[in-house]
Formats: C-alpha cells, sequence, structure tokens
C-alpha cells in the first residue's frame, strides 16, 4: 500500500502545501498588521478598505478550497501549470468583483468591530 496515494501528497507536493501555508500564513499577519494601523490612525475609509481586504482574501481562500475538491485527473487533458495559474488568478478577480459588490458581509462585520468605542 502506498501512503502518498492515501493523502493525495507527495514529497514535492508536501513541500509546495507547506510553502502555500507559510505564504498564507504571511498575508495572514500582514492584513492585521494593516488592520490595527488604519484603527490607531482612526481613518474608517482605511479601516474599511483593508477589511474589504480580507473579505477578498478570504473568498479567494473559499475558492480554493473549492477547487481543491475536483478531480481534474478524469479530464481529457492534463491541467498544465499555466491553467492552474490563469484559474487562481480568476479566482482572485472575482474574489475582488464578489467584495466590492457587497461581499458576504465579513467585511462590514469586520469595519463594525473596529469603529466600536
Amino acid at each position: 500500500m502506498d501512503i502518498n496515494s492515501i493523502s493525495g501528497l507527495s514529497g514535492a507536493s508536501f513541500t509546495q502545501k507547506a510553502t502555500e501555508i507559510n505564504a498564507e500564513a504571511a498575508k495572514t499577519s500582514s492584513f492585521k498588521d494593516e488592520l490595527d494601523k488604519a484603527a490607531a490612525s482612526g481613518d474608517n475609509e482605511k479601516i474599511m478598505e483593508a477589511a474589504k481586504t480580507f473579505e477578498s482574501y478570504f473568498i479567494n481562500m473559499l475558492f480554493k478550497q473549492m477547487r481543491s475538491t475536483i478531480n481534474y485527473s478524469d479530464g481529457l487533458f492534463e491541467r498544465s501549470n499555466a491553467e492552474v495559474l490563469f484559474q487562481e488568478m480568476l479566482d482572485e478577480q472575482y474574489a475582488e468583483i464578489a467584495t466590492e459588490s457587497g461581499g458576504i458581509g465579513l467585511a462590514d462585520a469586520i469595519f463594525e468591530q473596529m469603529t466600536q468605542e
């Protein structure tokens, strides 16, 4: 029995996943720093901008997790790196559009929490 087939992670893909997780953690930390700076300045526009940035990031992560459930190996053609990159960039744009169109309410909730006195 091959353990890699069970977990779905080979050595190379495990390293790639670890790199992705570290990059996501760094982004989350920078969002927190951005929110803290905006809150300290008292500028409501900056707070809302930071909250929308976080909501867009969150929606993008939802898309990424949804796409990870799709089994692309059953297709007629193998997915190329260019296709994967294009899909990631398209998802980022969809997340930004969704956030600017009202989003899921996360930005508003963050804004309310950050502006309470």
